[in-house]
Protein backbone atom coordinates (compact mmCIF):
# COMPACT_ATOMS: atom_id res chain seq x y z
CA UNK A 1 0.00 0.00 0.00
CA UNK A 2 1.21 3.47 -0.86
CA UNK A 3 2.17 6.00 1.78
CA UNK A 4 -0.54 8.71 2.14
CA UNK A 5 0.32 11.97 0.37
CA UNK A 6 0.73 15.15 2.39
CA UNK A 7 1.73 18.73 1.73
CA UNK A 8 5.08 19.99 3.00
CA UNK A 9 3.11 21.56 5.88
CA UNK A 10 1.71 18.13 6.78
CA UNK A 11 -1.86 18.40 5.48
CA UNK A 12 -3.29 15.12 4.14
CA UNK A 13 -4.91 14.78 0.72
CA UNK A 14 -8.23 13.09 0.04
CA UNK A 15 -8.32 9.81 -1.86
CA UNK A 16 -9.64 11.67 -4.91
CA UNK A 17 -6.81 14.24 -4.73
CA UNK A 18 -4.23 11.46 -4.41
CA UNK A 19 -5.77 9.72 -7.43
CA UNK A 20 -5.48 12.95 -9.46
CA UNK A 21 -1.79 13.32 -8.52
CA UNK A 22 -1.04 9.69 -9.44
CA UNK A 23 -2.80 10.23 -12.80
CA UNK A 24 -0.64 13.30 -13.51
CA UNK A 25 2.51 11.35 -12.65
CA UNK A 26 1.48 8.50 -15.00
CA UNK A 27 0.81 11.06 -17.73
CA UNK A 28 4.25 12.59 -17.20
CA UNK A 29 5.93 9.19 -17.69
CA UNK A 30 3.92 8.55 -20.88
CA UNK A 31 4.55 12.11 -22.10
CA UNK A 32 8.33 11.81 -21.98
CA UNK A 33 8.38 8.32 -23.49
CA UNK A 34 6.13 9.03 -26.45
CA UNK A 35 6.57 12.61 -27.58
CA UNK A 36 9.10 15.37 -27.89
CA UNK A 37 6.70 17.57 -29.86
CA UNK A 38 4.32 18.60 -27.05
CA UNK A 39 4.96 20.92 -24.13
CA UNK A 40 2.88 22.71 -21.51
CA UNK A 41 2.68 26.48 -21.20
CA UNK A 42 1.16 28.30 -18.23
CA UNK A 43 0.08 31.92 -18.68
CA UNK A 44 -1.89 33.95 -16.14
CA UNK A 45 -3.58 30.90 -14.64
CA UNK A 46 -4.33 29.24 -17.99
CA UNK A 47 -2.61 25.97 -18.95
CA UNK A 48 -2.06 25.20 -22.64
CA UNK A 49 -0.81 22.17 -24.58
CA UNK A 50 1.60 23.44 -27.23
CA UNK A 51 3.19 21.88 -30.31
CA UNK A 52 6.95 22.46 -30.62
CA UNK A 53 8.49 23.83 -33.77
CA UNK A 54 10.19 21.33 -36.07
CA UNK A 55 9.13 17.84 -37.10
CA UNK A 56 6.77 19.25 -39.71
CA UNK A 57 5.69 22.34 -37.74
CA UNK A 58 7.17 25.48 -39.33
CA UNK A 59 5.78 27.84 -36.69
CA UNK A 60 8.52 29.04 -34.31
CA UNK A 61 8.07 28.43 -30.57
CA UNK A 62 8.59 32.13 -29.85
CA UNK A 63 7.80 35.38 -31.65
CA UNK A 64 9.45 38.82 -31.34
CA UNK A 65 8.64 41.02 -28.40
CA UNK A 66 10.16 39.83 -25.11
CA UNK A 67 9.89 36.72 -22.99
CA UNK A 68 12.13 33.63 -23.06
CA UNK A 69 14.91 33.90 -25.61
CA UNK A 70 13.84 37.42 -26.62
CA UNK A 71 10.36 36.43 -27.79
CA UNK A 72 6.83 35.69 -26.67
CA UNK A 73 5.31 32.21 -26.87
CA UNK A 74 3.78 31.78 -30.32
CA UNK A 75 0.03 31.33 -29.83
CA UNK A 76 -0.23 29.69 -33.27
CA UNK A 77 1.25 26.56 -31.68
CA UNK A 78 -1.61 26.24 -29.14
CA UNK A 79 -3.29 22.83 -29.35
CA UNK A 80 -5.83 23.36 -26.55
CA UNK A 81 -6.39 24.85 -23.13
CA UNK A 82 -6.37 22.40 -20.25
CA UNK A 83 -8.78 23.26 -17.47
CA UNK A 84 -6.54 22.66 -14.44
CA UNK A 85 -5.95 25.54 -12.01
CA UNK A 86 -2.29 26.60 -12.12
CA UNK A 87 0.09 29.49 -11.60
CA UNK A 88 2.80 30.29 -14.08
CA UNK A 89 4.80 32.24 -11.52
CA UNK A 90 8.02 31.38 -9.77
CA UNK A 91 8.56 30.67 -6.07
Amino acid sequence: MMKPMKTRAGYSLTEHEESCIRSLKRLARKWYKNTNRLWLFSASGHLFAMLSEGNGNREPDYTDGGGIGGGRVNQNNTVCEIDIPNDGGDW
